[in-house]
């Protein structure tokens, strides 16, 4: 059975041979590790610890480091820095730094290191390798206390592979020389990439980078961003889901694709499909089809026109 990373929260191993990272906070003249690289190392090392044995760890990046420092843990550092500073009411200053002292102490209160990674974890019998991006939350002694879930989605070798093409911006779209290829693909991917990053949900985030796989597929395989091709594959992966209620779908014919705008702004995009449906006696039905300027599914609705 496969030891999923997800399944770890309560599973907060102790890392060995901890540094504290309070000296990193106070002035020192001695070279110093980078405070990123420690933090890195130390979610690899929980990564390893509570994977099972056969997983392939692979690691795609991590996010910027940010620290928390919480409020009364910041007065008290400003209090004390001014102990013996003549420039200020010793008397004020000596009653502040106990006073915040205590509550830090009474709440054990301390920074909180904050970093994203994404990776993956593959058995080598597995067929589905597990995709992972997590907000990891160390304490100062570089131990992570807990982690938050952005998406975990369950992917092939080769949804695997698209997907490690988008994460690190692979040359997908042919141009017609180096700077051409490179406004193409830089375009293609930040305007995705937005999207992605605007999401708030992990649910949000799974079913639209599913969205970005499917994208990105047609994308690698014709070199091209062909928006025509791409509403008619998104329409067609759409209703073979079944997400309408019908059985036996089959594309019949598509429309031009159009653009929908309001105030010369790009609102997105509507196609008119025919297709065919039904068990024993088949139908047709032609329907609107309107997309997000991401190329998402926003509505579906029978028409009489095609």
């Amino acid at each position: 059975m496969r030891k999923r990373i997800l399944a770890c929260l309560v599973l907060l191993g102790v890392l060995s041979g901890c540094m504290f990272a309070d000296d990193y906070f106070k002035p020192s003249s001695a070279p110093q590790v980078p405070l990123d690289l420690i933090v890195k190392d130390s979610i690899k090392s929980y990564i390893s610890k509570n994977s099972a044995l056969d997983q392939e760890y692979l690691n795609y990046g991590f996010g910027k480091l940010s620290i928390q420092v919480p409020s009364a843990l910041v007065k008290y550092e400003k209090w004390h820095k001014r102990l013996g500073d003549v420039n200020f009411d010793q008397v004020e200053v000596q009653a502040n730094t106990q006073l915040y002292d205590s509550i830090v102490k009474a709440d054990k209160l301390e920074r909180t290191l904050i970093m994203t990674h994404d990776f993956s974890l593959r058995t080598t019998d597995d067929s589905l390798g597990e995709l992972n991006k997590v907000k990891f939350y160390l304490d100062e002694n570089f131990q992570v206390k807990s982690l938050t879930p952005i998406y975990n989605l369950q992917l092939s070798e080769r949804e695997e592979e698209v997907f490690a093409n988008f994460y690190y911006e692979t040359p997908l779209i042919k141009g017609s020389s180096y700077d051409h290829i490179k406004s193409l693909n830089t375009t293609f991917y930040s305007h995705f990439k937005l999207r992605l990053d605007s999401l708030e949900t992990n649910y949000e985030r799974k079913k639209f980078l599913s969205h970005i796989l499917l994208i990105c597929e047609d994308v690698l395989s014709n070199r091209e961003f062909d928006q025509q091709r791409i509403a008619e594959l998104v329409t067609t992966n759409y209703l073979e889901r079944n997400e309408q209620g019908i059985e036996r779908y089959e594309a019949i014919d598509f429309s031009e694709l159009f653009e929908i705008k309001v105030d010369d702004q790009l609102e997105g995009y509507y196609i008119l499909h025919t297709f065919s449906f039904g068990e024993d006696i088949r139908d047709s039905m032609n329907v609107y089809v309107k997309f997000t300027p991401y190329f998402e599914v926003a509505s579906v609705f029978e028409t009489t026109e095609q």
